[in-house]
């Protein structure tokens, strides 16, 4: 084991922590830590405003409303709460198709599927382009009147590949659901839900620099006024009597019970740091998948596979996977070299089927990554070839 500083190139999986964020959190508990609602003591009060602060924080971040931030456990707790809803309200049925990529992350997948084996609905795959891309022309192909979701990743976690979300919306129509799941890519740029004409959006914010155990469901308001959730309690409900109840307004009843207060705080100085994320640094961040691109390419004919979106604007994550060596076997020597990589399929087993693989070790950069951490990840990798 290496007694140097370790080289942190997971950042797919999950990213540290600024002090920024961890002096936020720690000022929050230490001088406004309270529950949320129906108090009227300071505390509580300047609880509810932080809650609320974030969540005006996000909603800018990513193109909505405050009213159609929704707290959750995590993205894949939001998809689930998604597929929940349909089932409850009616959405899906029998017979109908939900329509997902090749390359979804499982948050993405079976969810899906589990609602699809309840309600005798049915799942589909869109195939891949030669950039590990969704393929449009295989969206259009596989579009009837059955099709009433179609559920897509914006970034990829195996091949940093970003996919050209924009255009769905005109070729699926109006009349289906829309949802996307942005885990990978909130870190990376403000998206905006309406320029993508998304119905929902999902996002994991412990990827972008906040608390583990907090995710984001953004959900356009008339959906949320349309439906009823699917799961209630406290804080959710207008009144309760021992012959019935009454869901509450939005966004209330999408919440129950008591939030996770201390990682709003750590989501919106999250995004405080990245709105901070000067030009120069995204630039040099780009510049560093180039070369990392470049290195990579030199190895391929010497065994090494590396499945990378090479079409411009890609996020740095790469796989890799070396003949006669064991994914986990490789990221134990990195391991050893004080260099953190991740090895498995990645939740993503049907893409590697796709690719025929059936693990890979993932490399992924952030933007604090340096050029010097990236030499010392191909010195180790070179000793293995």
């Amino acid at each position: 084991m290496s007694h140097e500083p370790p080289i942190y190139l997971d950042y797919a999986s999950t990213y540290p922590r600024r002090e920024e964020v961890m002096a936020a959190r720690r000022q929050f508990e230490e001088s406004s830590y309270a529950n949320v609602g129906r108090a009227n003591y300071d505390l509580a009060e300047a609880a509810l405003v932080a809650y609320q602060d974030s969540k005006k924080t996000v909603a800018a971040w990513i193109g909505c409303e405050p009213v159609e931030v929704l707290y959750t456990y995590s993205a894949t707790y939001a998809i689930n709460l998604l597929a929940l809803t349909m089932e409850h309200n009616g959405v899906i049925q029998k017979g109908d198709t939900i329509l997902l990529s090749l390359s979804e992350h499982h948050a993405n997948i079976v969810p899906w599927q589990m609602l699809a084996e309840r309600v005798g609905a049915v799942v589909k795959f869109v195939w891949l382009d030669e950039h590990y891309c969704i393929d449009l022309d295989d969206l259009k192909n596989k579009l009837d009147n059955t099709v009433k979701v179609v559920s897509l990743q914006y970034a990829s976690n195996v091949t940093g590949a970003i996919h050209p979300l924009e255009k769905v919306r005109d070729i699926i129509g109006s009349e289906r659901l829309f949802i996307v799941d942005a885990s990978q890519m909130g870190l990376h740029w403000p998206l905006s839900m309406s320029d993508i004409h998304c119905d929902a959006m999902v996002l994991s914010w412990h990827k972008m620099m906040a608390d583990t155990g907090i995710g984001v469901l953004a959900l356009w308001k008339v959906l949320q006024k349309a439906w009823q959730s699917p799961v209630s309690g406290g804080w959710a409900i207008n009144f309760v009597h021992t012959d019935g109840y009454e869901q509450a307004g939005i966004p209330e009843r999408w919440e129950p019970g008591t939030p996770h207060i201390t990682g709003a705080v750590t989501l919106w100085a999250a995004v405080g740091y990245l709105q901070k994320i000067s030009p120069e640094q995204k630039k040099d961040y780009a510049h560093l998948i180039e070369l990392i691109d470049a290195r990579f390419e030199s190895y391929i004919a010497r065994g090494l596979q590396v499945f990378h979106s090479r079409k411009t604007g890609s996020i740095g994550v790469w796989s890799f996977a070396l003949s006669g060596k064991h994914p986990s076997d490789i990221a134990d020597v990195f391991a050893d070299q004080g260099i953190c990589l991740r090895s498995g399929h990645h939740c993503c087993e049907p893409l590697h089927e796709h690719l025929w693989v059936a693990w890979t070790v993932r490399m992924s950069i952030g933007y604090d990554t340096t050029q010097a951490e990236i030499e010392r990840f191909f010195a180790v990798l070179e000793s293995l070839l």
